[in-house]
């Protein structure tokens, strides 16, 4: 495939690579180099061998582009909007923030163009094989009986996998599309798979001990126990650490044990327990609760839960001196699915989670949104101290 080289070509490109530095630029986070490299191979896609019409995005005989790698979305945006996509210049700016067309991963469904959610690394190759399959299926369903290059199924889609391109045509099957356009349009549509949020940890399973540390301290400390486990017991670890600016607080050897008191109560006995995991242990969330709560004469204990499989592990003697039963009023806090924290919560416990798939935005405008607050969990302790009462 031969293509002529123009210099409002080079200048086209000069241009994407610039939107993509000062996006970047912009926001203050991202990555431009990727997108930079990459702009001569997308310019040459969009502009002189795809088959699509800005005007129409869903036509159905368009060809797809899949875009793989991670952190170069604005590989795709730049050409999105060059190519005159519903992007506007304004849409470029606002990459990366809350609510935006030009999300930190481009979605399914949200931005004209985007043919499918391609968040972690290297997804986009099972989508695009995967259209490529449906799009032969169609073809010898619909539209058997067409000339080879006349169906609207005998569309080509391109993803850009790392650094490499991959084509895969869909060849043509013998197999009546005049009669039911509208039904074949509708199966035609791709299936938006979706990622979660960057801040919700890894899946928690029986093969795996999750260990989501809370600052610098509770790293190092669970580092050396892994060391130590797996010289006498291997079995597989998943580290999930944060970017996000946390506190340091005293290191605790009992942070080995899996979880450990963080901050004891006022009184005695405590009135309600606040769990806490990774980066929601910080002084914005259950550390800052509980000096709100103990302020209203509540006592407040903190506990971080670094790793829960861990926790498990400990005599039962251990686990009732941090989460004795005696103390029903609890708060588990995680920017992850609630699931985990059931068993600790107890039927008057409350949760604070994310059940949800995340978005494109800094970290604090996300916490605020997704109820991660000291607000929040104070308001949570409060209901779960009622439903103790009665």
């Amino acid at each position: 495939m031969k293509t002529n080289w123009t210099e409002l070509d080079r200048r086209a490109v000069d241009t994407a690579r610039l939107l993509a530095a000062d996006a970047v630029q912009k926001v203050g986070n991202g990555h431009p180099g990727t997108a930079m490299s990459l702009a001569p191979a997308a310019d040459t896609l969009f502009q002189k061998v795809m088959r699509h019409d800005p005007a129409d995005p869903e036509w159905t005989g368009r060809d797809r582009f899949v875009l793989s790698p991670d952190h170069s979305s604005l590989t795709l945006y730049t050409q999105l909007f060059l190519a005159g996509y519903e992007l506007e210049p304004d849409d470029l700016k606002a990459f990366r923030t809350h609510g935006s067309k030009t999300p930190g991963h481009p979605e399914y469904g949200h931005t004209a163009g985007v043919e499918t959610t391609t968040g972690p690394l290297g997804q986009g190759v099972a989508n695009a094989v995967g259209m490529a399959m449906a799009a032969r299926y169609e073809r010898g369903l619909f539209d058997p009986d067409a000339p080879e290059g006349t169906s609207p199924f005998d569309h080509t889609v391109w993803a850009i996998v790392s650094t490499a391109i991959w084509r895969r045509a869909s060849p043509p099957r013998r197999r009546p599309w005049r009669d039911i356009r509208s039904s074949a349009t509708s199966s035609s549509s791709t299936t938006a798979t979706t990622s979660p949020s960057r801040a919700t940890p890894p899946p928690r399973s029986p093969c795996l001990n999750v260990v989501r540390p809370a600052d610098a301290n509770e790293t190092a400390i669970a580092w050396a126990e892994i060391l130590r486990r797996h010289a006498t017991h291997p079995a597989p670890h998943g580290p999930a650490l944060t970017r996000q600016g946390v506190p340091t607080y005293a290191p605790n050897a009992d942070a080995a044990k899996g979880g450990y008191v963080l901050r004891e109560s006022s009184t005695p006995t405590p009135d309600v327990i606040l769990l806490a995991t990774g980066s929601e242990v910080r002084l914005a969330v259950a550390v800052a609760a509980r000096e709100r709560l103990e302020a209203e004469g509540v006592g407040t204990r903190v506990v971080s839960m670094p790793s829960v499989e861990w926790f498990e592990e400990q005599p039962r003697s251990y686990r009732e001196s941090v989460l004795p039963r005696s103390v029903k009023a609890r708060v588990a806090v995680e920017a992850g699915i609630g699931l985990t924290w059931y068993r600790y919560v107890g039927d008057s416990g409350r949760l604070v989670p994310l059940e949800h798939f995340g978005a494109s935005a800094d970290a604090e405008t996300l916490f605020t949104e997704y109820g991660f607050t000291p607000e929040n969990v104070v308001t949570a302790a409060r209901e779960s101290l009622a439903a103790v009462r009665g």
